[in-house]
């Protein structure tokens, strides 16, 4: 009997094949953040802001003052590839050690204005 068993154990193949080892799931990178295209409304708006209280030192071209004050936002991608909330921050809560202080401007600007100046941030300047 038990060579009968081991003749049909060897018949079919012998031990059982082990469980396939499942291939390397590629990890994807997290997705580039999408930003909708503010309404021409808000890009006005943000315009008018960014005229008002940002082009002095980043000057009207987004290129800042050659390093001197205001951030390079041409040059320099990673600045407005930043999340909202760490951008929206910047601009309520100011920047120091950097070469140019940026000013607070939460209690000058509404919540509203930040958010508009962002999106023509983003707009103009971003890819």
């Amino acid at each position: 009997m038990l060579s009968l068993a081991l003749a049909l154990f060897i018949a079919c193949g012998g031990a059982p094949a082990a469980p396939a080892t499942p291939p390397e799931v590629a990890v994807a990178p997290p997705p580039a953040q999408v930003h909708p295209k503010p309404s021409p409304e808000v890009l006005a708006e943000g315009k008018r802001v960014y005229e008002a209280y940002c082009q002095a030192c980043h000057q009207a071209d987004g290129t800042g003052m050659n390093g001197m004050l205001g951030a390079n936002f041409k040059a320099d991608k990673t600045r407005l590839a930043k999340d909202d909330a760490t951008l929206i921050e910047s601009i309520t809560k100011g920047k120091t050690g950097t070469i140019g202080v940026m000013p607070p401007w939460g209690e000058t600007l509404t919540s509203e204005e930040v958010t508009a100046v962002l999106g023509y941030l983003r707009d103009t300047y971003g890819d």
